[in-house]
């Protein structure tokens, strides 16, 4: 189970700069508070295993979210 100090914690891998937090929602879906990048969990652990994370509808490869996009600039 996780709790409000993991979840303060943790950042999205996928976020150059690292700040997009990570947060729960219905208790079972990690997203990327910036991105919405969804991340898995298997028994209550996330993986932040970026070629296994669940990209936001409409956006087909990594570098096209906003802070990758950012990050280039």
């Amino acid at each position: 189970m996780l709790t409000e100090l993991d979840l303060s914690i943790y950042r999205c891998p996928i976020d150059p700069k690292r700040e997009g937090r990570i947060v729960l929602e219905s208790d079972t879906r990690l997203f990327c508070a910036r991105c919405r990048v969804q991340f898995r969990t298997k028994d209550g652990i996330p993986s932040f295993v970026v070629p296994d994370a669940t990209l936001p509808e409409g956006v087909e490869k990594i570098k096209e979210l906003p802070c990758r996009q950012h990050a280039a600039e």
